[in-house]
């Protein structure tokens, strides 16, 4: 910058990107001011993406019943079933198969992650 402002001091009349030195040194700052907030953003993003996976690395894995799963799926697309057909049975053996999953427990389902 005291290159580009002591030539600034000699030529009066400099224009940079269709703006007078002065317009243009305002609007490079405000610039840099938000690139600088933008960065600071994404690097904390990117810190809590990082803690997120550490937890979910600590998470333990547990035996879920695939008849679990798929109750709890009817049940959700329960509503949306009836409206598409007249008749709708699920039959699930009682001895299905189980597989080692990190359980992510909502209000309302169980998803796995």
């Amino acid at each position: 910058m005291p290159i580009i402002d002591a030539y600034a001091l000699e030529h009066p009349d400099l224009e940079l990107s269709c703006m007078n030195y002065q317009e243009f040194q305002e609007d490079l700052f405000k610039l840099l001011d938000n690139v600088e907030h933008g960065s600071n953003r994404i690097n904390r993003i990117v810190s809590e993406l990082k803690e997120y996976a550490r937890k979910r690395e600590r998470t333990e894995l547990r035996w879920i019943e695939f008849k679990e799963v798929i109750e709890r799926a009817v049940n959700i697309c329960r509503a949306e079933i009836r409206k598409k057909v007249k008749s709708f049975e699920v039959r699930i053996a009682e001895e299905t198969l189980r597989f080692l999953a990190i359980p992510k427990r909502s209000s309302r389902s169980l998803s796995i992650c």
